[in-house]
């Protein structure tokens, strides 16, 4: 569950401490705030039904006092498909990648007639559908790809829009949407084939050796094209995958000799990867939900390619001891 809470006590505006027990954070910090206590519903942050930006604004954080503590949340908008809600969360990470998909929600409200000529545009996706299988329903995959277009055209990795004006400035780029659903339509034209060549690749017989090699990519297949990764996927990393399944092709087409060595460079990576999961397990939130677990995920994909398929590149210098350092640094900053 994503959604378990996780108070931040806010004394002088310095955090004094955090935790997902309020009544233990409440007897730990007895006496720090001494207003009275009030429940966390709020009027203000507390909506339902919700079809166009209506509200003044959507700041990123706003205090309240729970029962005589000051608590840091945050407000959020929840994309319930036909209609957005709103209430207030106690993870910024979560927050706001949940404000992100509201507000992509917004706007493809804001605009019925042009999201259905989008919406007409994706046949041209139909010649590469039958390598889609197994990924996702046809009806799904389209809607994340207009909610990608949404995203990438008009919000960018940019900060949110927080007020009416910034959200309208958003709308003003919709004349670019046509052309940035075409670039989509293209990168999932190059990367469905591959993804199914690479399948159609570790079919037959299976020997125990390439086993592991082969268990191996269909987990990091599984991984890039978990549900909704157009949409949870910031554009600079989609825009990597050509590069990583021509990684797996050539992983694949020189495995033969490989087969001891690519044991040992699986075990190499797995060990990073564990550390990263286990935090994740840890922070109880989704990686993509925390820029610094986000990056650092990518930045194994790229220690794949670094490993696996050397000559093809990485998009930035990558190391096992370079990954252990920054994990480190992350490690402190995240207090893990």
């Amino acid at each position: 569950d994503h959604f378990k809470m996780n108070y931040q006590v806010v004394d002088d505006e310095k955090i004094v401490g955090q935790g997902r027990d309020l009544s233990q954070l409440m007897q730990q910090f007895e006496g720090v705030g001494q207003a009275q206590a009030t429940v966390l519903t709020d009027k203000e942050f507390d909506r339902t039904e919700i079809k166009q930006w209506d509200f003044s604004s959507l700041p990123k954080v706003t205090e309240r006092e729970l029962q005589g503590l000051k608590v840091r949340m945050f407000p959020m908008l929840i994309d319930q498909q036909t209609h957005v809600d709103m209430t207030l969360h106690s993870d910024e990470g979560i927050a706001e990648l949940s404000t992100r998909q509201g507000i992509i929600r917004l706007l493809r409200l804001s605009l019925p007639g042009l999201d259905k000529d989008l919406r007409k545009e994706l046949r041209l996706l139909d010649p590469v559908m039958p390598y889609a299988q197994g990924l996702t329903s046809k009806q799904a995959l389209y809607n994340d790809v207009l909610d990608a277009c949404y995203n990438l055209c008009l919000l960018a990795d940019d900060d949110l829009p927080r007020s009416e004006e910034e959200f309208q400035q958003c709308l003003d780029k919709r004349a670019d949407l046509h052309k940035t659903l075409l670039d989509i339509i293209d990168w999932l034209k190059r990367i469905l084939p591959a993804r199914h060549q690479i399948f159609k690749q570790m079919k037959g017989q299976t020997t125990i050796d390439r086993a592991f090699a082969y268990s191996d990519i269909k987990a990091q297949l599984g991984e890039l094209f978990a549900e909704h990764f157009i949409v949870q996927t910031p554009w600079q990393y989609l825009k990597n995958y050509p590069r990583y399944l021509d990684g797996i092709l050539y992983r694949l087409d020189k495995l033969q000799g490989q087969l001891q060595r690519d044991r040992l460079r699986i075990a190499e990576v797995d060990e990073l990867v564990q550390l990263h999961q286990a935090a994740v397990k840890q922070l109880g939130i989704p990686f993509y939900a925390n820029p610094e677990l986000l990056h650092f995920y990518w930045l194994l994909q790229e220690l794949r390619m670094s490993l696996f398929a050397q000559p093809l590149g990485t998009s930035e210098p990558v190391s096992n001891k370079r990954l252990r350092q920054k994990w480190n640094d992350i490690k402190l900053q995240l207090s893990l």
